[in-house]
């Protein structure tokens, strides 16, 4: 159903745990870097299939997660 509203993705945030491996080589500003990169559709990723995509808030906050053994992440 196609109702010409804009699209908002009301949180997000790119988890850097450089114990976790991965794309730990590019660092923390890499890695975020990175996924506003997809998350835009600059690279082709999630925004290119949602033209209406008008406001992304980005999560800000430093917390214990338990997806990184129970480390303070950066969020």
């Amino acid at each position: 159903m196609n109702r010409g509203k804009p699209l908002a993705v009301s949180e997000t945030a790119a988890l850097y745990n450089p114990a976790d491996g991965g794309a730990a080589e590019l660092g923390e500003a890499g890695i975020k870097a990175a996924w506003l990169q997809q998350l835009m559709g600059l690279d082709g990723g999630a925004a290119a299939p949602f033209p209406r995509l008008k406001m992304v808030m980005w999560f800000d906050f430093e917390k214990p997660e338990p997806a990184a053994g129970g480390a303070t992440v950066d969020w």
